[in-house]
């Protein structure tokens, strides 16, 4: 069963940190080592930023929507 994944990632830009956050739908569990995880990042990265980054953080991956009892 696909689940969707919110995943929020950072980072230093212009000597700026700046954040983003993508949503990824998945059959899998996905965990920061995952490749989806790596290509979804990525490719957000690539198309919010101005200029490449050295290196992007993934700061958390959470089922979404988040349903907390």
């Amino acid at each position: 069963m696909s689940r969707q994944y919110k995943i929020a990632y950072e980072w230093q830009e212009g000597g700026h940190h700046r954040s983003q956050e993508v949503i990824v739908e998945s059959d899998n569990e996905l965990t920061t080592a995952s490749a989806e995880v790596t290509e979804a990042v990525k490719n957000a990265a690539a198309h919010s930023a101005n200029q490449p980054q050295a290196a992007v953080t993934i700061l958390s991956i959470v089922p979404y929507p988040w349903n907390h009892a």
